[in-house]
């Protein structure tokens, strides 16, 4: 292995490291409140303050967005990813101390100022990694979210929640040495106009195999610069060419519905609410373990994920798994319903929980992972902070409704209309998504940013070779 794949692996790592601490913290929401359920628990939290432990976190990741969408475009991407790290760092002292409802809601209220982390972290690993593997470690990202999740279920079996929590820093650790260490974004320093210090993070990153990129890089960046000078537009109307770029609204619609798409797939209600497991498996004696072994399936389908991410086309992925996908989510939607009317027979109680194993492993193989990919990849690299903030309104939004009216879905509709719902929609996103979504795979992000402009072609999949050909002449 070549020496700058090292280092593409090791800021990888990085960032690795801090979403499974997330993954681990958000995981811990579901068994602390079951531990308060219990006789003698120090904390007792009514129904209304449980639901508001898994809400919480979102109410904070629109303007966190905002914030770091606007910064992480003025300062660059590493000092912000540094930034972000705080917020659960504190959320880990404050959590180990908490003793009532204000200091358990107070400690989630500040990890959801980590919220954006994701959002900059994908854009980093995709400005600084080849797009040879920008795939996979992306994925991979992902990928340790739900590992978080499953280490803390499986290890409250052994330690006191108050030690997971303190354990949990040492991840935050590693994160925060490697990108100190690390250089900033070759891509964002273009833009700045810094091409000296870009070449040098590029060779760091890439070694000089990839010179061809960084060049085509930084001509194009130059002639945005230039361009940009030569504006003379108020701050205003520039605002708003931004926000009517038609590369821009594009990448808008998409990475919405790349982001409503994981909203609407279930998972989050069933990570925040282990009630739903209760619901279908009627044991919650060991509703725990369901829990365990629905986030092991979520591994092995995103490590899945993160191989045919680099051996399949994004589109033929999505859309060749996806709609199998959906059949299984609408057949664990009538068995559930059969369930709820209790004329599915004993010998088959095992079934609905079986198919939504099956189901959330096929949706992490083949959509979820790719989704997010893609979602770093669209947007070009004069928006991708403002795309942070417009794309985190529309998932916090989605986000807080969803998690604070599961509650009351779960109660009027049960299981199997929830989920009713969330197949309706995710069909309707599948069919827009047909119809928009371009072809990623193994492209550089600069095609991509020519080809969502229309440059070379009239659709949102313009022939390549126009495009590289636009990219390097002079």
């Amino acid at each position: 292995m070549k020496k700058p794949m090292y280092k593409q692996l090791l800021y990888a790592f990085a960032l690795w490291c801090h979403q499974f601490q997330i993954g681990f913290i958000y995981g811990l929401q579901g068994l602390l409140i079951l531990n308060f359920r219990k006789p003698g628990s120090p904390i007792h939290l009514t129904a209304a303050q449980e639901s508001w432990i898994p809400a919480i976190t979102t109410l904070v990741l629109f303007p966190t967005r905002v914030i770091a969408g606007v910064l992480t475009t003025r300062y660059g991407r590493k000092w912000i990813l540094v930034l972000l790290v705080m917020p659960n760092l504190i959320t880990v002292v404050t959590l180990y101390f908490a003793y009532d409802f204000t200091m358990l809601i107070s400690a989630y209220l500040i990890c959801g100022f980590s919220g954006a982390a994701s959002a900059v972290q994908s854009i980093a690993v995709a400005e600084c990694c080849s797009p040879r593997i920008r795939g996979t470690l992306l994925d991979i990202k992902y990928t340790m979210v739900v590992f978080g999740f499953g280490a803390a279920r499986l290890s409250e079996k052994f330690f006191d929640w108050r030690h997971l929590i303190l354990i949990s820093i040492l991840p935050l650790l590693v994160t925060l040495t490697i990108m100190i260490l690390s250089h900033d974004s070759p891509a964002w320093l273009a833009s700045q106009g810094r091409f000296q210090e870009c070449t040098r993070a590029f060779n760091w990153f890439r070694g000089e195999e990839e010179k061809e990129e960084l060049d085509k890089l930084i001509e194009w960046q130059d002639r945005v610069i230039t361009k940009k000078s030569a504006d003379r537009s108020g701050k205003l109307r520039r605002i708003a060419k931004v926000l009517m770029d038609k590369g821009f609204l594009k990448a808008t619609m998409i990475t919405c519905a790349c982001l409503l798409f994981y909203d609407m797939t279930g998972r989050i209600p069933v990570i925040a609410y282990l009630d739903i497991l209760n619901s279908i498996t009627k044991d919650p004696a060991n509703v725990n373990y369901y829990a365990f072994l629905i986030d092991m399936c979520d591994l092995l389908g995103l490590s899945l994920s993160a191989i045919l991410v680099t051996k399949m086309r994004r589109r033929t992925l999505v859309f060749g798994l996806g709609i199998p996908t959906l059949l299984m989510l609408y057949t664990f939607c009538g068995i559930s319903y059969i369930s709820y009317l209790n004329v599915l027979p004993a010998r088959l109680s095992w079934l609905p929980f079986t198919v939504m194993v099956v189901y959330f492993f096929m949706i992490n193989a083949c959509a979820l992972g790719t989704f997010f990919t893609i979602q770093s990849e669209v947007y070009p690299l004069a928006f991708r902070g403002v795309g942070i903030a417009v794309a985190g309104f529309v998932f916090t939004l989605s986000t807080f409704i969803i998690v604070k009216m599961t509650p009351t879905f779960l109660k009027s509709v049960g299981v199997h209309g929830l989920f009713s719902i969330f197949a309706i929609i995710l069909s309707l996103i599948m069919l827009f998504l047909y119809f928009y979504l371009p072809e990623t795979f193994n492209k550089t992000l600069q095609n991509i940013e020519v080809e969502l402009k229309d440059v070379g072609g009239n659709d949102l999949t313009p022939n390549v070779e126009a495009n590289e050909k636009m990219l390097s002449n002079k």
